[in-house]
């Protein structure tokens, strides 16, 4: 299996290397790819892909097999057609597959289902897309006042209206 061999070389690679942190504390890494490193995330996306392969998407392994499965990162959107009572049983396999990989669940309520920073919205024969925000979201950003760098400002502002103007797909009010 191509994936194992890439994690067992970047973990033969990091594994045991005592590293110091900011605050000069000595620590050892003993499982998974290194934080921060340019590979890890390939190299995390490769085993994943391989996991997903194994236990989510083979009849032979996992009878659950959803209708639509989508990572992003370390987020799944999945369209399951087997009923809410199949879903926590389906969650237990997933759990017990890998020591180090735990899986969490959130179900759309009212037919919105939060994803990445996204509200995807069910309505009839389509998904919608807006703008998601924690209930903790205060709606205040950095004013072109502030002291930063002119490009690092330019850069929230450009962010901002990416996400408005090119993942959703309806008008939001700005207050609610």
């Amino acid at each position: 299996m191509a994936a194992q061999k890439y994690c067992e070389f970047d973990s033969d690679m990091h594994r045991g290397k005592p590293f110091k942190d900011f605050e000069g504390h000595i620590w050892t890494q003993t499982d998974g790819t290194a934080m921060g490193k340019s590979i890890s995330g390939d190299i995390t996306g490769i085993f994943m892909e391989s996991y997903e392969e194994e236990f989510i998407l083979n009849p032979n392994n996992n009878k659950f097999i959803p209708a639509f499965w989508k990572r992003e990162v370390d987020d799944v959107y999945c369209l399951w057609q087997y009923g809410q009572e199949t879903i926590q049983k389906f969650l237990d396999y997933l759990n017990s597959r890998h020591p180090r990989i735990k899986w969490t669940i959130e179900i759309e309520k009212e037919g919105v289902l939060p994803f990445v920073d996204l509200n995807l919205c069910r309505k009839a024969y389509r998904i919608s897309a807006g703008i998601y925000r924690k209930a903790s979201h205060t709606l205040k950003y950095s004013t072109f006042s502030s002291n930063r760098l002119r490009g690092e400002q330019l850069g929230i502002e450009k962010s901002m209206l990416h996400r408005a103007h090119n993942l959703c797909d309806e008008v939001e009010p700005i207050e609610k």
